[in-house]
């Protein structure tokens, strides 16, 4: 799943660029794990960066949920949970089992809550820049993304 593309601003040379994706994932890992309680290991695992032409660069993932982690999700409505039994753990290790109904739903439960983006795409790419010989500009342009890849 592509995460962004880079696009360079001017024209660079070739070992620059080439050691501008060697620092992009390194950055991305150090982003990573400064921003998430695990050190997002796996997730910095399944990144990597290619250069696609002379002025873009394509960072892509294997994991379908980097998109939500990178940009966020918004809240909604847990549609899918209507008839379902859903366990609830309770304070004290007790476990409560219940049947999720539309009236439940419709009265304003079970809703997913909203998740802030880490943007450690574009963070990753500032800190890859800085070891660089000569200053490069870009712009990060990220895909539009779907309810079907945050779920």
């Amino acid at each position: 799943m592509t995460l962004a593309l880079i696009i360079l601003q001017q024209d660079v040379p070739q070992d620059v660029v080439d050691q501008f994706v060697e620092n992009l994932r390194k950055g991305i890992a150090e982003t990573l794990k400064a921003t998430t309680k695990s050190g997002g290991k796996n997730l910095a695992d399944s990144i990597s960066a290619y250069q696609e032409s002379p002025k873009i660069i394509r960072v892509v993932s294997s994991l379908p949920h980097a998109a939500a982690v990178d940009r966020g999700t918004p809240p909604r409505v847990m549609w899918e949970l209507i008839n379902k039994v859903v366990g609830l753990k309770l304070p004290g290790g007790i476990t409560v089992f219940r049947r999720v109904s539309l009236s439940a739903i419709m009265r304003g439960k079970w809703r997913k809550p909203a998740r802030r983006g880490i943007n450690f795409v574009s963070l990753g790419a500032d800190k890859a820049k800085m070891g660089l010989p000569m200053p490069i500009n870009f712009q990060v342009v990220r895909p539009p993304i779907t309810v079907l890849d945050v779920m």
